[in-house]
Formats: C-alpha cells, structure tokens, sequence
C-alpha cells in the first residue's frame, strides 16, 4: 500500500498525500501471463490479503468502518460507502449491510423498493425470524479482521452507488511487467472490519476465490479446496477458470 508522505486535519475536512507507486493495473496484463507467472503473482497477493487480514486492529474497534477520535486515536465508525454505526456482531453487520441495500432500493424508480412482487415482505420475514443468524450458525459471530473488499485483479460489479453507477471494472493492483511483481493495492473504498468471510464474497472474482462462482462444480471445489480432478465438460474458459481457481487455492 502507498505509503503516507503527509496529512492534515482541520475544522473543515482533511486531506493525505501518499506516495507515487509505478506499474499498471493487473487486469490489463493478468490473463496474457504464463500459467507459471500467473501462479506467481498469485501467491504475492495471497501474501497481500494474508498481510490485509492479520492487520493489528484497536482492542475495542467492532464491525463496521473506523474513524479517528478527537485524540487522533483509531476508533470503530461509520464504513466509507456504508450508512450506520458500526455493530458488535457479524450477523449484525451483515443485516445493517442489507438495510443499505433495501433503502437504496426504495429510492430506485426501477426497483421501487421490491413492493409490487412481494420481494420487500419476504425480506421482512426472513429478518423477523432471524435468518441472518441462523444462516451464519457455523461461522465464529465475533471473528474479525480487515477486509478490503474488492481486492482483485479486476471485479465486474453493478453499483446502485450514485458515485459508482458508471464503473464496470477495477484497477485495484498495480504491475510491474518487467519483474512480475505487484507495486501496489489501491482503493479501499470498500474496505470495513468484518468477518474474513467477506472477502470471499465480494472479492477474488477473477483470481478463482470467490465463492460466489457462477460455475457451481468450480465453486464447489473452491469452497471444499479439492481441486484433484477438474470437472467433466468444462468449455474452454471454465478450463482457464479452473487452472487458476487451484492455483489461487495452493498460494
């Protein structure tokens, strides 16, 4: 990551200034590179998300975004693209992440809030039952670490964000072409502090850790870390899916 050169804060608004990193963005080069290549510049970002994940975080930050105290201490906060206050569990979180998204759709002329096919009281329902909950049963309800949240080469999205609408791709890796080597992570717009599993949904689309593969027998091996024998009848891009999805699983 940039390192910081300097930052200021005042009444108003404050500003950073990070270094100048070299390279391209990954997702103009990823999928040109060897196998071999393509392999070792999976196992610098497995390092990089390694390093993101094991990131100390303050003894009493929750889930949500951080911010600084009048003291200049880091504390919980609101998340940069994410309304409300941060929350003490990851069930929490998740369904505060799901009311930003009822909220937005309520606004939407197209969607008009999901009233006219029902889709708004089946959530109701879902919510009032505790789904959440139930659904994250088996996952640690207070593990927690820092979660970039579009950390790939490049991540295919459709935003309902007003200041992401237009935006079909990410550049969020730099490359240096000559050494093989990545220079940088960039924008942590969507970045929180979470439970890793996050990651594994909103990020690693094309790098092959997403768990929400649009291949399900991919998926399935993504998700069970058996890659000993690829699926029958995979096209040729599922193929290329495949290699690198158990290249991804072995860095």
């Amino acid at each position: 990551m940039p390192t910081t050169i300097t930052d200021t804060v005042n009444e108003k608004s404050g500003w950073i200034i990070s270094e100048l990193r070299s390279g391209v963005g990954l997702d103009s080069e990823f999928s040109s590179l060897k196998m071999q290549d393509k392999e070792q510049v999976l196992e610098q970002m497995a390092n990089v998300l390694k390093a993101i994940q094991t990131t100390k975080l303050p003894e009493s930050a929750i889930f949500g975004g951080v911010t600084f105290d009048s003291d200049g201490r880091i504390v919980s906060g609101q998340a940069p693209l994410r309304k409300g206050e941060p929350v003490k569990s990851y069930a929490e979180w998740r369904v505060s992440k799901l009311r930003g998204q009822l909220q937005e759709a309520a606004r939407s002329p197209v969607i008009q809030g999901w009233k006219r096919n029902g889709v708004d009281a089946r959530i109701e329902k879902f919510l009032a039952a505790d789904g959440p909950g139930k659904i994250l049963s088996n996952v640690d309800p207070d593990q927690k670490s820092l979660i970039h949240g579009d950390f790939s080469t490049y991540a295919p999205f459709q935003s309902s964000h007003p200041l992401t609408d237009n935006i079909k791709t990410t550049n969020n890796v730099l490359f240096d072409k000559d050494t093989k080597k990545l220079t940088a992570v960039l924008d942590f717009d969507w970045s929180d502090i979470s439970n890793p599993l996050d990651e594994f949904m909103c990020s690693l689309q094309d790098v092959g850790g997403n768990i929400r593969h649009e291949n399900k027998k991919i998926e399935a091996a993504i998700l069970s870390g058996d890659f000993t024998w690829p699926p029958d009848n995979l096209d040729e891009a599922s193929v290329k899916q495949w290699q690198v999805a158990k290249a991804w699983n072995a860095a």
